[in-house]
């Protein structure tokens, strides 16, 4: 996942405000998650990786796989019933709309080995944002997957907040965890994690909109995106990291909140900042699909 080392990796909805969001008073009409954002243990330090430390326990994170697990992703538990990811996490399932063409996903794993059959939660339905790459590649770069039944919930399996307001300063740490590729061009066995700091907008705006780039695609960072540095040693989200949570611990109560969706997985040595989707410019689509499917 986090190496510096490594070059690279139906639809239904409401559109987006404008605008993001400072704070959201809307509420959802049901799917409200009964309890969010407080593992039952911490999320610590354990053993220092190569681009990435070890997650003992991330409760929300969810492995996202299409193609016989060969394509993997990030996803986000909000509900006991609702994973939120990248769009392009699942761009071969929606090509066409078969069974066998949902995505798998398995919650509450922090090793790979651990995803097999009995743990896979069973897909009822994908829900690509409506403006998923409306005018840009990376644009509204969001999906929703239904779970086909409720997870029980515990120590291991838990869904993060969803935020009351905006929690992307300048400067602003955040946990990012994932399965992506690391030194060796492979995916990760482990679940492993970083601590990213928000990067200045501006900067990471004219860093994408203005300079060259050893990359072909790289996002058109707009107002609906925030952007994250790489840390002292070098280390950076990776291919296959894509729809991993920005997960910020509010002081006030103690809780995580999700902050954004991990979007440009890509950036690994060769770019300098990883791309999120906000969370806060997209809520009122959020709750219209947990409120209406």
């Amino acid at each position: 996942m986090w190496s510096s080392l490594a070059v690279l990796l139906v639809i239904s909805g409401l559109c987006f405000a404008d605008k993001p969001l400072t704070e959201v008073n809307e509420k959802p009409e049901k799917e409200t998650p009964p309890v969010c954002g407080k593992p039952a243990g911490p999320i610590r330090r354990d053993r220092r990786m190569v681009g990435g430390l070890l997650a003992p326990n991330v409760p929300w994170q969810a492995l996202v796989s299409l193609r016989g697990d060969l394509v993997r992703g990030g996803g986000v538990l909000i509900s006991d019933r609702w994973v939120l990811t990248s769009g392009r996490n699942l761009m071969d399932s929606f090509s066409n709309a078969t069974e066998k063409e949902l995505p798998r996903v398995y919650v509450g794993i922090t090793e790979v080995h651990h995803a097999i059959h009995s743990t896979e939660v069973p897909v009822e339905q994908v829900i690509m944002h409506p403006r998923f790459q409306n005018s840009s590649e990376w644009e509204n770069d969001l999906a929703l997957i239904k779970l086909g039944e409720k997870v029980s919930l515990g120590q291991n399996v838990m869904p993060i907040c969803l935020p009351l307001k905006e929690y992307v300063e300048t400067g602003r740490e955040g946990h990012v965890a994932g399965f992506g590729m690391g030194a060796y061009f492979e995916y990760s066995k482990h679940l492993k994690y970083l601590m990213l700091a928000v990067a200045d907008h501006a900067q990471c705006h004219d860093y994408y909109n203005s300079s060259a780039h050893l990359l072909r695609n790289v996002p058109v960072v707009n107002e609906n995106m925030f952007c994250t540095e790489v840390t002292r040693y070098s280390e950076n989200t990776c291919w296959g990291d894509a729809g991993a949570a920005f997960a910020v611990k509010d002081p006030q109560d103690g809780a995580w909140y999700l902050a954004g969706i991990l979007s440009f997985d890509k950036s690994c040595s060769v770019e300098t900042y990883s791309v999120f989707m906000k969370l806060s410019s997209y809520l009122p689509w959020i709750y219209h699909v947990l409120g209406n499917y």
